[in-house]
C-alpha cells in the first residue's frame, strides 16, 4: 500500500523506505466469526469474569492469525458498491486537491467481489 501511494504521487525514491510490518491481516471466514463472537462478549460482564475474556482474546487472536490467515468474508458486489459510493465525492475531492487529478485516483474495481 505504501508503494502504491508513492507511485500515485510519483515519488520515485521510495524503494529505500523501511516498510512497516503487516498489521491486521485478513482471516478466513470461520476465524472471523469466532473473533466477532469473542469481541462481542468482551464487554459483557467483563468485571464478573475478572478480565478472563481479555486474557482469552489476547492469547487467541495471535494464534488465529497464525493458523487462519487468508482471504476473509467479502460482501456481495452490490453491497460493496453501495458502501463505496459513500466515499466517492470525498475521494474525488482529495484527488483534485492533493493530486491535481480530475477523477478519483482510488481504485473502484469490484471484480473480486462475489455477485
Amino acid at each position: 500500500m505504501v508503494t502504491d501511494f508513492c507511485d500515485a504521487i510519483e515519488l520515485e525514491d521510495h524503494v529505500h523506505f523501511e516498510l512497516p510490518s503487516k498489521l491486521n491481516e485478513s482471516l478466513k471466514p470461520n476465524a472471523q466469526r469466532l473473533l466477532l463472537k469473542l469481541n462481542r462478549s468482551r464487554g459483557f460482564r467483563a468485571t464478573y469474569f475478572f478480565g478472563a475474556m481479555e486474557r482469552v482474546h489476547k492469547r487467541l487472536r495471535p494464534r488465529l492469525e497464525s493458523l487462519y490467515s487468508g482471504k476473509g468474508h467479502m460482501p456481495s458486489r452490490e453491497i460493496a458498491i453501495k458502501k463505496q459510493s459513500i466515499f466517492d465525492a470525498s475521494n474525488s475531492e482529495l484527488s483534485a486537491i492533493y493530486l491535481n487529478a480530475k477523477d478519483s485516483v482510488f481504485s473502484t474495481s469490484f471484480d473480486e467481489y462475489p455477485e
